[in-house]
């Protein structure tokens, strides 16, 4: 009986969660060296003013050489900031996704930058933010 009710309540708390993905363009963006170490972040590209997320990589070169790189990706929804917040609406739906903190956007609860790299001659990077609702 303890099972049923169990697997009971993990239906119903399952069938509650539900998630966005949000997708980033950009060109395909390559980093010479080997990456060891991806941070990703929400910001403001200074030359444009535009919002989207940031990826900052940290490589290692050959013979104990270390180089950053930092690639920048537009989400394909507009971001907007508004106060100390940034926001995306999608479906007429406004959606929060990072809150701005003395030392930099922190995302909101909820909501994942989420990467993956593929190893070609160079590493390349596809990035997109998961949010919970």
């Amino acid at each position: 009986m303890k099972k049923t009710i169990l697997i009971a309540v993990m239906i119903l708390f399952a069938t509650n969660l539900s998630a966005m993905t949000i997708d980033a363009v950009a060109e395909y963006n390559t980093v010479s060296s080997h990456p060891i170490k991806v941070q990703e972040s929400f910001g403001k590209l200074p030359s444009s003013g535009e919002y989207g997320i940031f990826l900052n990589i940290s490589c290692s070169g050959g013979e104990g050489e270390n180089d950053q790189d930092s690639l920048f990706y537009r989400l394909t929804s507009e971001v907007v900031q508004e106060g100390k917040f940034l926001y995306t609406i999608i479906a007429g739906k406004k959606i929060m996704l990072a809150e701005k903190k003395w030392y930099g956007w922190v995302p909101a609860d909820g909501v994942q930058i989420q990467y993956s790299m593929e190893r070609t001659p160079h590493a390349t990077f596809k990035v997109w933010v998961e949010v919970d609702q």
